[in-house]
Parts: C-alpha cells; sequence; structure tokens
C-alpha cells in the first residue's frame, strides 16, 4: 500500500469547498461567486470542515481518515467472515483478508484524498450489517436496525450510494416477503434513516443550489451513454485482476449458500453489485482507474472464500483449495505489478493512450512479448487484449492510472508554487480571475477565483454541449463565455497559466507562434516562470490589471531570446547525457531557427549530433545552420555525416540529394520544415526534398 499513497488534484476541489466553509464563504467554490455543487461528498467535505476548525490541515487527515477507514474495512470483512465459519475452518476467514490485501485497487484507494475509502467502508457495512439483520437468529432476537443509517451515510458520501442503498432494500424487501410469505411492513419502515437523510441532503441541494442532482453530474453524464467505454472499462477492470479465475469460487460459493439455505448472502451481494456495474457501463466508466469498482472486491471475496470452504472437506481437497487460491492471487497481483513497474517516471497525461508511435516507453509498455508468462502462445492473446484495452481508456482518459495521477499532483504543486511566488512578489494579483481546466491544486494554493473550463464548477459550462469524448471531462467553456464572465486570464495550459523553462507545452506554443502567428502572449516573470495565455478582454485590460509585467505576443523576440537564452544551458548539459527526448531536440532547435538564432541552433544540433549519433537530421541542420551563418567550409563535415547515416541505412542517393539542396541554400530563405516534424519519435523518415 505504501507505493500507492497519493493525493490527486481532484481532492483539493473539496478541500477548497472545505476552507470557504471553514472561512464563512459558505460551500462555494468561488468566495463571493455563485453557489454551484462542484462537489459529490457532502459528508466527507463536512468530515474535513468539522477536523479544519479544530485546526487540523484537510490535505493530512484526508489520509489519515482514508486509512483509519481501510482498517476497519478490513476488519470488518474478517470479523464478518470469522464468525460465519465453524471451529474448524476459521483459516478460511484469511482468504479474503489475502485477497484485499494483494488488489492493486485496495491499495489504490486506501489514500488519494478522495471520499472512496470512506464510500467503501460505509456500503460493505451496510451490506454485511443488513446480513445480520434479516438472516433468521436463534430464538427470534431482533437487532438494532443499523443497515439503513450506513446506507443513508453512503449516500450523502457519494450519489451512487443511493443505488447501492435502494438495491439492497428490494432485495432485502424481496427476500423477506419470499421466505415469510408476507409483506415485511416493520422492515420497509425500518429504513426510514436512509429516507431521512437523502431527503434531507435533496432539499438542501435544491435550496441552496437550485437543483436535484450536483453540478457534476451535468458535467460528467449529463444525458449522454457511453455503453462501448463503459463496457470497455468494465473489461479492463476484468483482466486486470484475472476475473476469470474467480468463476469457480464464485460458483462454488453461491452453491454452498443455495445448499445451506442462506440464498440471502449471494443475493443480497449481486443486489449491491449488478445494477451498480449497469450504471458505470452507461455512463462510460470513470476517469480514475477503478475506483467505481472498489467496493466490489470485499463481497467477491468473501463469496469465493465460501466456495473454497466447501471444497476444502479433505486433506487432499484442501491442498487443491490452497492451489485455486494461490492462482486468484496470482490473477490478482501479475498485471497490476507489471503495469506498475513498468509505468514511466515522467509525466505523460494520458499515458499509454495517448502515446502508441510516438513515444518508445508507450510502445514497450505491457508489450505481450515481453511478458515472463503471458508470451506463451496460447497466452499472448491475453496480454495483447490488457494492452490494448489499456491505450483505448487512458486515450480518451478513462481509468487514467494512480501512477499519472500521483506525477500530475506533483507537477501542479510546482506549478503553483512560481504562482504563489509571483503572488508574494507582487507581479501577480491576488484577485485575478483565471480560466483552466484543472482546478484542484493551482486554485487552492493560489485562492484565485477561477472559471472551469470542464464545468466541474460551472453550471453554464456543466449544461453545455459534450464536444469530445474524453471520460468525464467531455465539456468545455468557449473564450466568449470568459469575456462574458471578465474573466482575466485563459489559460494556455491545462493546469497553469506560468510554465517553467522546459515545458513542453510552452515550447510548442513559441515554436507555433513563430511559425504561424496567434493571439497568445507571454510575460517573463523571472526565475525560469513565463506567462502563457489569451487575455479575453484583450490586452489593453490585462496591462491595467498586471502592471508589473511587460506583456508581449509570445512570438516577440523579447520573449524568445529571453526563453533561449534561460533554456539553453541547462538544456545542452541535459543533452550532452543523453537525457534530452529527440522531439525536443528539434523543437527547441527550430524555435532558434525560426528566431533566428543560428548560433544557438547550431550548438543545440552539434551536441544532438554526439548524442544520437545514428540520426541524420541533426548533422544536416547544423550543416545548414553553419552554412546560413557564412561557416561553408565548418558546413561539409556534418553534411557528409548526415549523407554516409542514410545511405547505410540504404538509401544510396541521398548524399547526393543532401547536397542539391544544400547548394539551394541562400542566406535570408526561410528554414521553417527542414527539420522535420516534431511529432515523430525517432528519424525514420527520408531527407527532406
Amino acid at each position: 500500500m505504501r507505493a500507492y499513497v497519493f493525493l490527486t488534484d481532484d481532492s483539493f476541489i473539496s478541500f477548497r469547498y472545505v476552507r470557504n466553509l471553514v472561512h464563512g464563504h459558505g460551500l462555494v467554490f468561488n468566495p463571493g461567486g455563485e453557489r454551484v455543487e462542484g462537489y459529490t461528498n457532502m459528508l466527507w467535505v463536512l468530515l474535513l470542515a468539522g477536523l479544519s476548525f479544530l485546526g487540523l490541515d484537510p490535505e493530512r487527515m484526508a489520509l489519515v481518515l482514508s486509512f483509519a477507514a481501510t482498517a476497519v474495512l478490513f476488519g470488518i470483512v474478517v470479523r464478518f467472515a470469522w464468525v460465519r465459519l465453524p471451529a474448524g475452518n476459521k483459516w478460511i476467514a484469511l482468504i479474503p483478508a489475502f485477497f484485499l490485501a494483494s488488489t492493486r485497487g485496495f491499495a489504490v484507494w486506501a489514500s488519494s484524498g478522495l471520499e472512496t475509502r470512506l464510500f467503501d467502508l460505509l456500503l460493505v457495512a451496510g451490506v454485511l450489517r443488513l446480513v445480520v439483520e434479516v438472516e433468521p437468529r436463534r430464538g427470534g432476537q431482533r437487532l438494532r436496525v443499523l443497515a439503513p443509517w450506513l446506507f443513508g451515510l453512503a449516500s450523502l458520501t457519494r450519489p451512487d450510494g443511493v443505488l447501492v442503498g435502494g438495491c439492497a432494500f428490494l432485495a432485502a424487501v424481496a427476500y423477506l416477503r419470499w421466505t415469510t410469505g408476507r409483506m415485511p411492513w416493520r422492515h420497509v419502515l425500518g429504513w426510514w434513516p436512509m429516507a431521512a437523510l437523502v431527503g434531507a441532503h435533496t432539499a438542501f441541494r435544491l435550496v441552496y443550489y437550485g437543483d436535484l442532482v450536483p453540478n457534476t453530474f451535468y458535467a460528467k453524464v449529463g444525458s449522454r451513454h457511453s455503453w462501448r467505454a463503459g463496457g470497455l472499462y468494465l473489461a479492463l477492470a476484468a483482466i486486470e485482476y484475472g476475473a476469470i479465475l474467480w468463476i469457480p469460487g464464485l460458483a462454488a460459493g453461491v452453491r454452498a449458500h443455495v445448499r445451506a439455505r442462506r440464498l440471502f448472502v449471494p443475493l443480497l451481494f449481486a443486489a449491491a453489485i449488478l445494477p451498480h456495474t449497469l450504471y458505470l457501463a452507461d455512463i462510460g466508466g470513470d476517469h480514475f482507474e477503478f475506483r467505481p469498482l472498489d467496493f466490489y472486491w470485499p463481497f467477491v471475496f468473501l463469496l469465493i472464500a465460501d466456495g473454497v470452504g466447501a471444497w476444502a472437506t479433505t486433506g487432499r481437497r484442501t491442498l487443491l483449495a490452497a492451489g485455486y487460491v494461490a492462482l486468484v492471487l496470482f490473477g490478482l497481483v501479475w498485471f497490476p505489478l507489471r503495469s506498475h513497474l513498468q509505468f514511466p517516471k515522467e509525466y505523460w497525461p494520458g499515458f499509454p493512450g495517448t502515446y502508441p508511435g510516438l513515444l518508445a516507453d508507450a510502445d514497450r509498455y505491457l508489450a505481450p512479448e515481453t511478458d515472463p508468462v503471458f508470451h506463451l502462445p496460447p497466452l499472448q492473446g491475453v496480454a495483447r487484449v490488457y494492452r490494448d484495452l489499456m491505450r483505448e481508456q487512458t486515450g480518451h482518459f478513462g481509468g487514467i492510472r494512480q501512477e499519472e495521477h500521483q506525477m500530475f499532483r506533483q507537477s501542479a504543486e510546482i506549478a503553483a508554487r512560481g504562482l504563489r511566488s509571483g503572488i508574494d512578489q507582487g507581479k501577480l494579483p491576488p484577485d485575478l480571475y483565471v480560466a483552466l481546466d484543472c482546478v484542484g491544486v493551482v486554485p487552492y494554493r493560489t485562492d484565485w477565483r477561477i472559471l472551469d473550463r470542464l464545468g466541474l464548477t460551472d453550471a453554464h459550462v456543466a449544461h453545455g454541449p459534450f464536444v469530445t469524448q474524453a471520460v468525464a471531462h467531455g465539456k468545455y467553456a468557449t473564450i466568449d463565455y470568459a469575456r462574458e464572465r471578465d474573466v482575466d486570464v485563459w489559460s494556455a495550459d491545462p493546469v497553469s497559466p506560468v510554465l517553467p523553462v522546459g515545458n513542453n507545452r510552452l515550447e510548442r506554443g513559441i515554436r507555433r507562434a513563430l511559425a504561424e502567428g496567434g493571439d497568445y502572449y507571454s510575460a517573463d516573470l523571472g526565475s525560469g516562470n513565463f506567462l502563457f495565455c489569451l487575455f479575453p478582454r484583450g490586452v489593453e485590460r490585462a496591462r491595467s490589471r498586471l502592471p508589473r509585467l511587460s506583456l508581449l505576443p509570445l512570438q516577440d523576440s523579447v520573449i524568445v531570446a529571453s526563453y533561449v537564452r534561460q533554456a539553453l544551458p541547462g538544456f545542452l548539459a541535459d543533452l550532452e547525457q543523453g537525457r534530452v527526448d529527440p522531439r525536443r531536440v528539434q523543437r527547441l532547435g527550430e524555435i532558434c531557427v525560426l528566431q533566428n538564432d543560428l548560433a544557438s541552433a547550431a550548438e543545440i544540433y552539434e551536441a544532438a549530433s554526439r548524442s544520437y549519433p545514428d540520426s541524420w537530421q541533426f548533422p544536416w541542420m547544423l550543416a545548414i545552420c553553419r552554412k546560413m551563418s557564412g561557416d561553408v567550409a565548418g558546413a561539409a563535415a556534418p553534411l557528409a555525416r548526415a549523407g554516409e547515416i542514410l545511405r547505410a541505412g540504404g538509401d544510396a542517393g541521398a548524399p547526393e540529394r543532401l547536397a542539391a539542396l544544400f547548394q539551394q541554400l541562400r542566406p535570408g530563405m526561410s528554414l521553417h520544415g527542414l527539420a522535420g516534424k516534431e511529432e515523430e519519435p525517432e528519424d525514420k523518415r527520408s531527407p527532406p526534398g
């Protein structure tokens, strides 16, 4: 579990609501702004707010509460199995414990800063308590009714708690009606706590926010049905955790309950899981890896344990059952472990699905032929389907892995520190109104007023049309809407309007602006940070709001020269050690060329020629830069080297073509396009011409 401890950027949305509530602004995202329910975890927010009133930091307490809920959930599951087993088979209670401890999702969602594990605890505790309350007891004694309270609290923690609790209620009523032959009115009336909690929350939502459902429902789901995406999301989870291996154990567990005339357990577990699964399939899954499925695992593992207990009646059968348990454990661990160990240490949004063919790490990730077990012909197809489903899901930002969320939050913290420094130094006003995509860490640290371009905390955007197929992030604000709202800064980056030297998005923006122009503006904030944004209300209005900054078009020579001057030393040092992607070499080199800084471009291409000796493009561009600078003699060696590389690759006529094209170059000519396309991860194309 320790390897997966993290905080998501999204958790800081709740933290911001907590802080605003504690400071007397109410349950709002922007103090003094409109009331929008941009969270879906009322109980979680209230718990953190109560602790914050006591001076306890919500960031820390979110982790403490999640860890505590995990420990309690673990104990509840083990105890439920333990008390129902005969004296000689108590060891079987350890099976669901081992399975939970081996499940990646159980470890991942033990932290995150989100309400996930509290929700899991309340639902699982509610279901297991309902089993105890409904099943016949010796002497006909009645227990205190607690399950409806637990389901009601779960419904306050996440809206889908209403679905699970409602289905559990119907399953209990149907079972009691079937077994007793009459309608169980006493049981029905005993569910008033859940009805009261849900009703009170709905009334509050209607009065305070003016709607019956959270704003996030409109932003993420609305009227869109995404059965294909949802089905693939569930299929990926099934393959990742080896669900096909569960079938014998689940069948044996259900059969054991049928023989013992204890049908309520499998009936209730199915009622808790199956309708929720259909709901997930309908909405297209989730942005996070298998978070909505997390409360399923205790029920699944308890049933498998019952099946194993039914098998383990003799010494030999017990050994076979133990072998089956080991096989299920292997299925739970193998793919998740490989996915974790192979995940890159560098942040790539939507990895691996947005990078096949563009990034070597994405092409190698979960490659079936490198799997020590699943490379075998009968199994390789399973590994290939797993890899392809992973690409499909993450390509639409569904099922994004914990590793990516962790790195994203770390990058957001770096951005927030730069912004906070700019505010503290007076370069950036504390009351700036900024449009962003990611409204977690940066808004929380800066306390700026924010226009949420994805609509989670903005009702107008949330009620707009879907414009992309991205899971849970399909809506987007327009620049016209930002202008109407009097937004000061429209960030070019999803996370921050200020980006550090070396940022890929900033460099791509500079390159594009030099080649094509555009409306983006920048300013050098010092310390290696640059503003990169649009101004919805115009640059003159922006200059009045940002008087301490020299706002210039992104393609302005002052901005570009300042950027290159600050980026070049570190870039060259990393390049000499082979720590720079060839695409960034092309990008920064072309920035220098388009800026007519041929000396810097030559430094870049000379170093790249040493670091990537098999690339023909870098010596080719070095030769061009030297010729255009007047050093025709110095261009001869790299020109010859480029031709040799291409000839060795099988293109016998390449040297002559390069030489002919080289002769056509004249000082003052545009060199745009001669450095190739930055989308190419490797230099495998023919030379220009």
